[in-house]
């Protein structure tokens, strides 16, 4: 029947995207906004899920970035506890160099049980045994060069029906 939806199908989809810099001094474990990456949407039934796809640019001194997102102020979506190790949504084992970014993507399928709009907020996570700056949509030293890239990082939230 037309206009009918299945199980599975879009209903529909949010993007916002970051294409300015940001550098915060955050303390070893803790997370920090990235201010600007964030989406609203407001499902148009409570049984239907939300699917979150981040690719967010983040990087700092000698280390791998890892991501953590927030529903509503609460974190969803995040590896066990396990002793002192952080807890991220996603993160990337790479260690990045001076003149490198890292790119931190992450995919899932969110049930809020909501027809109330919803928020979601992106932070990184600072991996290292010391306070540390961190940076998103440029490398740590931010050459004037061809190697000192810039780039832009999203967040898309896409309703899917129940």
């Amino acid at each position: 029947v037309p206009g009918m939806r299945k199980t599975g199908d879009s209903v529909q989809i949010v993007q916002e995207y970051k294409v300015d810099t940001q550098s915060s001094s955050v303390a070893s474990g803790a997370a920090q906004d990235i201010t600007g990456l964030a989406a609203s949407i407001t499902p148009t039934c409570a049984q239907n899920q939300v699917r979150i796809t981040v690719c967010a640019a983040i990087t700092g001194p000698n280390m791998g970035p890892a991501l953590q997102i927030q529903r509503g102020g609460s974190v969803i979506a995040q590896g066990d506890a396990a002793s002192s190790r952080s807890r991220a949504s996603a993160g990337s084992g790479s260690t990045h160099t001076a003149t490198n970014i890292g790119n931190v993507n992450f995919s899932f399928l969110d049930a809020p049980n909501s027809a109330s709009a919803l928020a979601y907020t992106t932070h990184m996570i600072n991996t290292r045994a010391s306070t540390d700056t961190l940076y998103v949509n440029r490398s740590d030293t931010d050459t004037d060069a061809a190697n000192g890239v810039r780039t832009l990082s999203s967040i898309i939230l896409e309703e899917i029906q129940a």
